[in-house]
Formats: structure tokens, sequence, C-alpha cells
């Protein structure tokens, strides 16, 4: 008799072990999926903020052939080139191409088997320029492969005249190889291990990553974020100390204490996330704002308020719709409801 209570309180002192643990790996399973979202809003903010930049840089040059006429002077355009080139950080090439052929390329070292470059003749990419062409609206493309090597991300303007004649396109090679490695370095010193991914990638088939939708200047990916950390040993240990009656109750106690300690090192990292990430919003040097699905502004950085010279109470609360032209209206509520719809998936 005395062995089989014996064994009913090993059973059941071992069940309500079993529980604690089974409960502790799904609170822990959801504290790491918290923290790794966090994580990924602000990698996500990190390579947003590194392509608005280039891009940025390079939008200036559509403006500037239409007042030559779309005549190209070496000399003029010599200078400001290497300008925009030294303060794009992953900028490979600028080329300009006139009715479609790449004629002028900056830096020409290390890129001179584009020049010359017929976009016709690039079968896989140019329904895609057609249809930039087509929509007269600047967008993003790749990685693709170049054919002078490497991978990148090209930045395409078509290129109208003021008669509104079709002069070419401008094309800003981004170094994808280059961005990437930038964004693998910072995500390896905290752990961390991320994938661009096409916006239509399959789910992964692992638990311990997030994907979050990314999208710019008509391009979209996922961004896929993933911990690296070796898995702790304290479940095993728990179990083993555990199972004796002995140690129950330290061992429960051990378990609570790291518990304890595990929360807090989550809501330390997730607090300094959510800092590190205003902190770059707020000081971004494009204007930026963070929108309800319906529109309404939420935050506002510093850049965007010098921009439309209003203050930061002005803005928040405004709907986005008041800054557009009445004929724009339509077409915002219905970007707005597609990115809402991305954003749920």
């Amino acid at each position: 008799m005395v062995g089989v209570w014996l064994l009913v309180t090993l059973l059941i002192s071992g069940g309500l072990v079993e529980l604690g643990l089974w409960r502790y790996s799904q609170y822990r399973y959801q504290e790491e999926q918290r923290f790794l979202r966090a994580q990924a809003y602000e990698m996500r903010a990190v390579l947003l903020a590194e392509l608005n930049a280039t891009l940025h840089l390079a939008s200036g040059l559509a403006s500037y052939i239409p007042t030559k006429q779309g005549r190209l002077d070496a000399t003029e355009l010599q200078p400001w080139l290497r300008g925009l080139f030294a303060q794009g950080r992953y900028i490979r090439n600028i080329g300009l191409a006139p009715d479609n052929r790449i004629a002028y390329l900056y830096p020409l070292e290390g890129n001179e088997s584009a020049l010359g470059l017929y976009y016709p003749d690039l079968a896989e990419q140019w329904p895609r320029i057609q249809h930039i062409i087509a929509n007269r609206a600047p967008q993003l493309d790749g990685p693709l492969n170049l054919v002078q090597g490497g991978r990148g991300l090209v930045y395409r303007v078509p290129v109208y005249l003021q008669d509104q004649r079709y002069w070419g396109l401008i094309s800003t090679v981004i170094d994808y190889d280059r961005l990437m490695a930038y964004l693998d370095a910072l995500a390896r010193q905290r752990d961390l291990a991320i994938a661009l991914l096409p916006f239509d990638a399959p789910a992964a088939a692992s638990a311990g990553n997030v994907r979050l939708p990314v999208s710019l200047a008509g391009a979209q990916w996922q961004l896929q974020v993933s911990s690296t950390s070796q898995p702790l040993v304290a479940l095993t240990l728990a179990r083993a100390l555990g199972w004796s009656l002995a140690l129950l109750i330290t061992c429960l106690a051990a378990w609570m204490m790291h518990l304890h300690r595990r929360r807090a090192s989550l809501a330390q990292a997730l607090s300094r996330s959510q800092q590190d990430f205003m902190r770059a919003f707020d000081l971004a040097p494009q204007g930026m704002a963070m929108l309800k699905a319906t529109g309404q502004l939420l935050e506002v950085n510093q850049t965007l308020c010098q921009i439309l010279e209003r203050s930061r109470e002005e803005l928040v609360g405004a709907v986005l719709a008041d800054f557009c032209l009445p004929s724009d209206r339509e077409l915002l509520r219905q970007h707005l409801a597609q990115e809402s719809g991305q954003a749920r998936l």
C-alpha cells in the first residue's frame, strides 16, 4: 500500500513538474516571438532607411535631364554623379540610358560590361521595365544578377522631357550583397539571422522566426528574422531535478527565479529595441510618419515637421488624405487598404 501511495505521489509530482515545464516552454516561446518581432521591426526600419537614403539621392537626376532638353553633358554630369556616388554608401553605379540603351555609366571601372546594354534585350527584365515606362513611375527591382557580376537592387526612373516625349531611363544599382552583409553583421551582434525573401515565399517550417512585409517603391519582399542563440539547458535540468522528490521545492524555486530573470531580460531588450527604433525614426533624414490603417497620423518625425512647416502637435491626429490632391485620395485609400491587408499576413 505504501508503495502504491509513493508511486501515486511520484506520478502526481512528476505530472505537476511536466505541466509546469510545458507551460513555461509555451510562455518562453511567446516571449521569444515578441522579442523576435520587435527585432524584426527594428531591422526592417534600418533596411528601409538605408534604401530610402539612396533612392532620395538618385531622384534629383530625373529633374536635371529635362532642363537640358535631354542632352547629356559629361563635364556637368561627372562631378554631380561623383557626389551622389560618394554619399550613397551602397550605390554600385548610376546609369543613364537614352532610348533604353545605357550610354553613360558612373563609375565605369568595374562596370564596363554594362555600358551599351540595351534593355529590350533583357528578356526577363524588359516586361517590368515596360511597365515602369508606361506608368511613368520609378520602381525598385531585384535582387537581380548583374551582367558585371554580383547581385543588385535596381532603382529605375523613367524620364520624360518637357514636351512629354519619353527620353529614357535612369538606373541606380544598389549593391545588394554589401547591403545585406551590413545587415547580417548588425543581426549577428544580436544573435540573429536575417534573410530577404520574395513576397510570395512559402511559410517557413521552423517556428523560431518571424517575417514582416517590406514594401518600397513598388518592390515587395519579406524580411525573415530568426534567433541563432543556443537553447537554454534549464528545461532539461528542471525536469531532472523535478522528478526527485527530495529536491522538488528547490527545483521549482529555481525555475521561478529563472522565469523572472528571463521575463525581465526580455522586457528590457524589448524596451531597448523600441527606444532604438523611435530614436532612428525621429532622427531619420527623410520625412516619416506612422499611420493607422485609416490613414490617420499616429506619430511623425522631426524631418517631416520641418518639411511641412508644422509642429508635431498639429500633425499627430491629422489624416493623410488632407495632404493629397483630391484626385489622389481614392488611390491613397486603395493603397492604405492594400497595406493593411499585407500587414495581416
